[in-house]
């Protein structure tokens, strides 16, 4: 009887190593604070992996999570465009109850 064996395809630990980032790595990437990172990793909004109590990321997998719908993670740029906008609401609001308050 013919033994059925089934291709496998096993990265080089060497390729392995250089696609892991530590916290340190993702938090500049993602423009966020280590502390942040923490706190993504236990929302699990980004993938991550544990080893010797530390923490490990795919480069691959963290891309693949910042170009995602579902996961979207917000860049600084976008952070700060909506924080603006949301300033420029208040402040029209706010000129708005003041006229109203002046008639």
């Amino acid at each position: 009887m013919e033994e059925i064996t089934h291709p496998t395809t096993i990265a080089p630990v060497a390729q392995i190593k250089s696609d892991l980032l530590t916290i340190d790595k993702v938090a500049t990437l993602l423009g966020r604070s280590i502390d942040a990172v923490h706190t993504m990793c236990r929302r699990n909004q980004i993938p991550h992996y544990k080893h010797a109590k530390r923490l490990y990321f795919s480069q691959i997998e963290v891309e693949a999570t910042i170009l995602s719908k579902k996961n979207r993670i917000e860049t600084i740029y976008e952070r700060n465009v909506r924080h603006r906008a949301e300033i420029m609401a208040d402040q029209a609001r706010h000129s708005t109850l003041n006229k109203r308050i002046r008639a």
